[in-house]
Order: C-alpha cells, then structure tokens, then sequence
C-alpha cells in the first residue's frame, strides 16, 4: 500500500492570534482501518486565490 492515498484530509487554521501557525487536521472518516507507518500529508495555503505556502509534513 506505499504512495497510495487513504484518506481526503480537511485542515482549518486555528486562531493565527493566540495559536498562529497552527492547524486542525481531520478525517471524515474513523482512522482504525489506516495502514501502520509513516503518513505524508501536502498543505497548500491559499488567501485571496494567491497560494502563500505549500508544505509537505510526515508524521507517524
């Protein structure tokens, strides 16, 4: 199952005045079934149609 995708993720920034650069990461759908290991996840930041940041993060 290596590269294959297992989930869309939705991400929200929290409060960029008191948690600024902070993010809420979820799943529509329960986790259980994810596969063991490494998990890579690709973050665009997007303001007024003009892209500000993009950022791949790897987590277990």
């Amino acid at each position: 199952m290596e590269g294959a995708a297992v989930a869309t993720l939705t991400c929200a920034a929290l409060s960029q005045s008191t948690q600024k650069g902070w993010l809420n990461v979820k799943s529509g759908a329960s986790t259980a079934t994810w596969p063991l290991g490494l998990c890579q996840m690709d973050i665009k930041a997007v303001v007024g149609g003009v892209i500000q940041h993009t950022e791949t993060l790897v987590f277990q």
